[in-house]
């Protein structure tokens, strides 16, 4: 029994201060001395590497101050290539070998950013950060770690909303209705990227944390979607949605279906579906429903928040049920090997 297991029980059943001692004598959870002394053992390994990390700062900064542009450059590229070296010494997903693919990434953007300031390049801000995409992809594919992906993914999110805003403004007025079909291009790459990782869970490519991955590329999908749905239905005529917006709103729906038909059962989902889909559901209803509302009516405020609160009610019901089912669930089986 792991030590939140174990909480979990002292306070689910309200135990004394004798009783958690005696449980904690029953189940050997008190730390022995070899463990304190491997503590200590780890703490002063990390005091060590963070102090090696620190001294070699200070001389790559003392380093930096006299060095040229092409000194700099090859500064920042020997800090690469140490880095990619020593994820080879201690491969993912050694915590060595995830830090120094990091700082390698970190490095690589370093890099991109001195070469635009020193050399003309034109690089726009979207343009920049995509360049950055592409190489350390393979850095990420290396590491299949969560924490490397996630950035690598963030970091594309954020050049594709650059990307948008940029080129966004002027062209919003030639795209007309269009828009909303524009933000679903990023949703559905999204939830590409969801399904492609579900699909790796049971492979030996599999990153570590999986199934946080997926949730992460399914709620950015899932917001582009959202977003979509809003442009779409803003950039409408009044009391009317246009072909375009029709379009992106079955395509949403289809998509929303999918995902709670592929999530229904509830022992393989804790509820993140059902908050995912809910809250979308909440946020596009609740902007249809305003632009049909005539707001120089005062009940037409009262009926919006009426609809919000109701929006909010059946999503705390099917939360309930959510959880009901799932309780059930996990408990008959429980039951059947016991009465076997």
């Amino acid at each position: 029994m792991n030590r939140y297991a174990l909480d979990t029980f002292c306070r689910q059943y309200g135990l004394t201060g004798a009783a958690i001692a005696e449980v904690l004598t029953l189940t050997n959870s008190r730390p022995t001395e070899a463990q304190f002394r491997c503590w200590v053992a780890l703490l002063c390994q990390c005091g060590g590497w963070l102090t090696l990390a620190l001294g070699v700062i200070a001389c790559l900064a003392v380093a930096w101050q006299g060095a040229g542009t092409l000194g700099r450059f090859g500064l920042l590229l020997l800090g690469v290539v140490a880095c990619v070296g020593l994820a080879r010494w201690r491969p993912a997903p050694h915590l060595l070998g995830v830090c120094s693919l990091f700082c390698a990434m970190l490095l690589l953007g370093a890099l991109l950013w001195f070469l635009d300031g020193s050399y003309p390049t034109g690089l726009t801000p979207h343009g920049g950060l995509g360049v950055w995409v592409l190489l350390t992809l393979p850095l990420t594919l290396v590491g299949r770690c969560a924490l490397l992906w996630a950035v690598w993914s963030g970091a594309l999110n954020v050049a594709l909303a650059l990307w948008l805003s940029e080129y966004g403004p002027a062209n919003w007025g030639a795209l007309g209705h269009h828009k909303g079909a524009l933000l679903m291009l990023p949703c559905l790459f999204n939830l590409g990227m969801a399904a492609v990782f579900s699909g790796l869970a049971n492979t030996t490519f599999r990153p570590t944390q999986a199934l946080g991955l997926v949730r992460w590329w399914t709620g950015l999908g899932f917001l582009y979607g959202t977003a979509a749905c809003m442009v779409g239905i803003m950039a409408s005529p009044e009391l009317t949605l246009s072909d375009t917006a029709v379009t992106v709103l079955v395509a949403f729906a289809v998509l929303w279906l999918t995902m709670g038909w592929a999530t229904w059962p509830p022992q393989v989902d804790d509820g993140f579906t059902v908050a995912l889909l809910a809250s979308s559901f909440t946020v596009v209803s609740t902007v249809g429903v305003a632009k049909a509302l005539p707001f120089e009516d005062p009940y037409a405020w009262g009926f919006l928040g009426l609809w919000v609160l109701s929006c909010i009610v059946v999503a705390g019901m099917g939360w309930h049920y959510h959880g009901q089912i799932r309780t059930t669930q996990s408990v008959e089986p429980t039951q059947d090997s016991e009465l076997a």
